[in-house]
C-alpha cells in the first residue's frame, strides 16, 4: 500500500469559460421553480387522499399523513421501513426537480428511449421505474477526494447536491393488480394526461431505503418530438480543447440533468442540500465496490458519465492493479 503523501494527485479539474453562460441560458429561476412547486400535490400515506396540509414523518422524513388518525392507522405497515434519517430526506428535493421544465425534460427523453415509447407509447399495463437519486459533494475535486479516501474537508464545508444516479425499470404491473395507493396514482394519471403519453408511476428512492416517493408520470408530445429530433452533443474540453461528439442516449440524458445540477454554483435550482456522513459512506463504498445499492449506483453513474473519465485512468496508474478497488472495473 502506497503512502498517502506520496500519491500521485487525482488529476486537474477545470472549468469551461462558457458554463454559467451556458447554465443561465436554460436554468429556471429559483421563484419560477417554487411557483411550479405550488401545484405539486402530496398524498396522504394512508388514505391516499390529496390534501394541502400534510405533515411528514418526524423519524423517517418519507411518509405523509392528513392527520394524526391515518398516521396511527398507518402505523403498522409503516413501522417497517420507519428507520431515522440524517437531514430533512429527498421529498423536497424531490418535489424541486420535479417543478424544474429543464430536468424533467430530460428526464422525460430519458424514459422515451428507456421504453422505446416511440414505437410503443402502450398505456396498459402502465410502466414503472425507480429512479436511485443520490446526494454527493457539490464539487468534484471534494468527490474525487472521498472516493480516494483523501477526504480533508469536512462535510459540511463540502455540501452537496442532488444527483440521479440510476432509471431502472420495475416490473410491469397491470393496472387492475396493483396496490391501492399505486392504482390511485395511475387513475390520477390517467385523469389529467389528456393529450399526453401516459407513462404510468415513478418512484424516486435513495441508498438502502426501501420506502420511495412514487409520483404519476406524464410524457409531453413536446418530449416525444425533442427525442425523434434530437442530433448527438458537441461538447468541449475546457482543459485541452478536445471536442467530443457524444450520440443522445439513454445515458446521455441522465448526465445532461446532472450536469445541468452541477453548474449550479448559487443554488438558483434549490437542489444543493447537506452533504450526509451516510452519503460519503456510499461514496467510500463505491470504491470499495461494496455490493449495497447506493455504491453499485454510483459505479454505475462514474462509468457513465464523462466528468470522471480523466479521473479513472489517473487513478489506475496511481494505484495499479488493487483489485476491487481500481478504478479500471468501471469501465
Amino acid at each position: 500500500m502506497q503512502d498517502s503523501a506520496a500519491r500521485p494527485t487525482l488529476g486537474v479539474h477545470a472549468i469551461h469559460p462558457k458554463n454559467a453562460e451556458t447554465f443561465n441560458s436554460v436554468a429556471s429561476t429559483s421563484e419560477e421553480i417554487r411557483t411550479g412547486r405550488q401545484s405539486l400535490q402530496t398524498a396522504c400515506t394512508n388514505c391516499h387522499k390529496l390534501k394541502e396540509n400534510v405533515r411528514r414523518c418526524a423519524k423517517c422524513k418519507e411518509a405523509w399523513y392528513c392527520s394524526k388518525e391515518c398516521q396511527k392507522q398507518h402505523w403498522p405497515a409503516h413501522k417497517v421501513f420507519c428507520h431515522p434519517v440524517e437531514g430533512s430526506g429527498i421529498m423536497k428535493l424531490v418535489n424541486n426537480f420535479s417543478a424544474n421544465p429543464f430536468l424533467m425534460l430530460y428526464l422525460e427523453a430519458a424514459l422515451i428511449q428507456k421504453f422505446d415509447l416511440l414505437n410503443n407509447p402502450r398505456r396498459e399495463p402502465p410502466h414503472s421505474a425507480r429512479i436511485d437519486v443520490g446526494i454527493e459533494p457539490a464539487e468534484i475535486p471534494d468527490f474525487l477526494a472521498v472516493f480516494e479516501g483523501q477526504q480533508t474537508r469536512t462535510a459540511e464545508e463540502m455540501g452537496g447536491m442532488m444527483q440521479i444516479n440510476t432509471i431502472e425499470p420495475l416490473k410491469a404491473i397491470p393496472s387492475s393488480q396493483l396496490s391501492p395507493e399505486r392504482a390511485l396514482i395511475w387513475n390520477r394519471t390517467q385523469e389529467s394526461g389528456a393529450g399526453q403519453i401516459c407513462f404510468g408511476i415513478i418512484e424516486f428512492g435513495n441508498g438502502e431505503s426501501e420506502q420511495t416517493i412514487a409520483a404519476p408520470m406524464l410524457i409531453h408530445p413536446m418530449a416525444m418530438e425533442f427525442v425523434r429530433e434530437a442530433h448527438p452533443d458537441t461538447r468541449t474540453s475546457a482543459l485541452t480543447g478536445e471536442v467530443t461528439i457524444v450520440p443522445f442516449s439513454f445515458d446521455q440524458c441522465i448526465e445532461h440533468m446532472n450536469m445541468h445540477i452541477r453548474a449550479d454554483k448559487k443554488n438558483q435550482l434549490l437542489l444543493r442540500t447537506a452533504l450526509r456522513a451516510s452519503d460519503i459512506q456510499a461514496i467510500r463504498g463505491a470504491a470499495e465496490n461494496r455490493s449495497t445499492r447506493s455504491a453499485q449506483a454510483i459505479r454505475t453513474k462514474m462509468a457513465r458519465e464523462s466528468i470522471y473519465k480523466p479521473t479513472r485512468l489517473t487513478f489506475v496508474d496511481a494505484r495499479g492493479d488493487d483489485g476491487e478497488t481500481s478504478l479500471s472495473s468501471l469501465d
